[in-house]
Parts: C-alpha cells; sequence; structure tokens
C-alpha cells in the first residue's frame, strides 16, 4: 500500500508540473492533453518554424534579400506543408480506440517531441536549400539558419557519387537531353518507393484510423500526396533552372548540374523520406515500410542508411558493401544487350553466357555476405525474414537515383 501511495502522488506531482490541475478535466489528463495538444498545433505558423522560413517569407523581405518570386511562392508552400505535418503529428489518434498511453501524448510536449519537431523544419529547411534556393544563395541560407553548410543526405539507396568527370566527356548537346530528360521524369513523378508504397497501401484501406493506428489517417494520405507534389515540382523546377536551350549556359554550368542531379536528387527524396517516416506514419507503419523496402532490395538494402546503422556497419564495411553493388551493377547479362530478341530458351552460347553472369554476381553477394559479422548477419536475417535472397539486378527501378 505504501509503494502505490507513492505512485499516486507521483502522478499528481507530474501533471502539476506538467500544466493545468488533473481536475481541469471532465476525465482528467487524457483531456487536459488533448486540449493542450490541439492548442499547441493552432498556434504553429509557417513564419514561425524557423529563421530560415521566416526571412524568406517576411514582409518587405525584397528590399534586404531579393530572391526569384517562384522562390518564395515554392518556400510557402513546403512551410505550409511543413506546418501541417506537425500538426497533424500533434494531434494524430487523440480520439482513438483503444486509447494512446498517457506518456506517448505527454512526450509529444515534452522534450522527445521539440526534437522531433526540430528534425522536422530541419529535413523541410534542407529541401528549400538544396532544390529550392538559387545555388549562389545557399551559403545565406545556412548562416540565417544558424548552422554550418551541410552534406548531401544519403538515401535508400546509399551515398551517390559526385562524378565530374563523367560528364567532362559529353558535349553540350548530349548533356541538355540528359538534363532536359531528367525534368520530363522528375515532373511526371518524383517519389521514393516507400511514398508510392504508402500511397498504394493507404488508397487500399477502407479500415477507419480510430480503429487502427498502424493505417495512414485519410488527413495522412493527403499530407503525402503533397508532399510527393512538393517533391516533383522543386526538383524538376531544380533542373532545368538555367540550363534550357534557349538559356544558351556555359558548358560549365551544364557539366556542374548533370553532376549535382543525382545526388541532389537522392538527398531530397531522402529529406522528405525523413518527415515522412518521423512524422506524418504511425511509428508501426513506418517500421512495416522500412522492413518491407529492406526484404525487397535484399542485399542492396544495406546501403540504407537506417538499416546501416541498425547493423552497426563501420564505415570500412559501408565502403566495401557499395564498393562491391556497383560491380554488381556493372556486369552485363546477355539478356541486357538483347533484351527484345530473345523469346523462350537461349541458345548453347547465350546460355552459357548467362550462366556466367549469374555465377559473378552469385560471387559478389558471398562476398558481401561473408564481410558481415555473425552478430550482423543474424540481425539482418531477422529483419528481412525468411526466404532466398533475390537478385538485385543491374539497376536501379527505373526513376530512382542512380
Amino acid at each position: 500500500m505504501a509503494n502505490l501511495g507513492i505512485r499516486v502522488v507521483a502522478a499528481i506531482g507530474f501533471w502539476i508540473a506538467a500544466g493545468p490541475s488533473v481536475d481541469a478535466g471532465p476525465t482528467g489528463p487524457r483531456d487536459d492533453l488533448a486540449a493542450r495538444l490541439r492548442a499547441e498545433a493552432d498556434s504553429i505558423d509557417v513564419a514561425t518554424l524557423s529563421p530560415l522560413f521566416r526571412a524568406i517569407l517576411a514582409p518587405g523581405r525584397d528590399a534586404k534579400w531579393p530572391l526569384p518570386a517562384e522562390v518564395a511562392a515554392s518556400t510557402r508552400v513546403c512551410g505550409e506543408l511543413t506546418r501541417d505535418v506537425l500538426r497533424g503529428w500533434l494531434v494524430r489518434d487523440l480520439d482513438a480506440d483503444p486509447p494512446l498511453p498517457l506518456k506517448t501524448l505527454a512526450d509529444r510536449l515534452a522534450s522527445p517531441g521539440r526534437k522531433l519537431r526540430e528534425r522536422v523544419v530541419r529535413h523541410a529547411e534542407a529541401v528549400v536549400i538544396e532544390a529550392i534556393l538559387p545555388t549562389a544563395e545557399v551559403r545565406r541560407a545556412y548562416a540565417i539558419a544558424g548552422r554550418k553548410p551541410e552534406p548531401f543526405l544519403a538515401g535508400r539507396y546509399g551515398p551517390v557519387p559526385i562524378d565530374f568527370d563523367l560528364h567532362e566527356r559529353q558535349t553540350a548537346d548530349s548533356l541538355r537531353d540528359e538534363i532536359e530528360m531528367q525534368r520530363f521524369l522528375l515532373s511526371a513523378a518524383s517519389t521514393s518507393p516507400i511514398t508510392e508504397a504508402i500511397l498504394n497501401r493507404g488508397e487500399a484501406s477502407t479500415k477507419p484510423p480510430a480503429r487502427r493506428s498502424t493505417e495512414p489517417a485519410p488527413d495522412a494520405i493527403g499530407l503525402i500526396h503533397r508532399l510527393k507534389s512538393l517533391t516533383s515540382k522543386v526538383l524538376s523546377d531544380w533542373v532545368a533552372r538555367g540550363v534550357g536551350h534557349a538559356d544558351s549556359p556555359p558548358r560549365a554550368v551544364l557539366v556542374e548540374r548533370a553532376a549535382l542531379m543525382d545526388p541532389t536528387i537522392d538527398s531530397v527524396l531522402a529529406h522528405v523520406d525523413a518527415i515522412l517516416l518521423e512524422a506524418v506514419l504511425p511509428p508501426e507503419l513506418a517500421e512495416e515500410m522500412l522492413r518491407r523496402f529492406w526484404k525487397d532490395r535484399e542485399l542492396e538494402a544495406l546501403r540504407d542508411p537506417i538499416l546501416a546503422h541498425r547493423l552497426r556497419l563501420t564505415r570500412d564495411q559501408r565502403d566495401r558493401i557499395d564498393e562491391l553493388i556497383r560491380q554488381k551493377r556493372n556486369l552485363e547479362s546477355p539478356t541486357d544487350r538483347w533484351p527484345t530478341t530473345i523469346d523462350g530458351p537461349l541458345g548453347p552460347e547465350l546460355q552459357e553466357q548467362e550462366d556466367a553472369y549469374q555465377a559473378e554476381q552469385g560471387d559478389i553477394e558471398a562476398i558481401i555476405r561473408d564481410g558481415l559479422t555473425a552478430n550482423q548477419a543474424r540481425t539482418l536475417g531477422k529483419i528481412l525474414g525468411p526466404g532466398q535472397p533475390k537478385p538485385l539486378g543491374r539497376r536501379p527501378p527505373v526513376g530512382t537515383p542512380r
């Protein structure tokens, strides 16, 4: 009984310290917390998200920091979306049945919640800095945001190298064509496979979110569609900015844009993924979608920074895995050379080449697996689950970063 009394006193003390008393609502702390969360959500404004958003969207900003009108417009869209993501996260599942634990609600107003909101805003700022602002303004933007310039964020496919030498060998017309093709693909659809999988799952779901917190709620589906649209627009605009045939840019500008395309696209998708996984999806669903993606990608999933962190891969292991997967992708199958003319069984010569190709792929996969420690291999097996490894293929799916 003494222990029970201590726990009751401690609980009452917590709620007094956290805000209004336990008698504030008809059923006590839960109603109080829900009211405070709704009030906090209503108080979030685009201009108060961060100094960077405030500086770009402030009235009279042109006099101090002249920026193209489309930059301010896209930044406002990004800021409004970030605000709505945070509002949705604060009030998510307040009416769920069964109700969420009180600690889950309290954490949203305490340090864990503040840190999550800060991370979400930093990811949104990165989208603005990397894909919306003109390159000449990036350093100033970092200074306003109060942090040092940061490298590109590695996404689901691992770090993407910046290869200027490759594009230096291309003609100006070839570079323009490559940039224009990328712009066309991005304007049609720019999303990560996790975003697409969530949309497909959510649109097929008919269960009310109040009954199942592992399904995205209808308003969350709307946020995901908006994230997808924003990503498509800002990336397609960034790729084509100032390098169209009518712009006649110097060749060096074309080379730089072509070399930075894949790292920039991959990084922006990674920032959007982070917002989606941390603040839009319920934690259980975010974990489920990550595991689905990893299982589909098999050994290539080791390049995903989240999985690499969970397995505690060393820097040397990551570099070696990245190198081996690149080697694997550079192998050429006879069906790559004859994709539309082979129908039915391969002839003896082509079959021999295909067997050699499959053997080389298997050898590389074996090297990757042998490079894992016993604990890492066990953890990977638990995450990916049972089943034989699927072939990685020579390239990622069409439209994904190389």
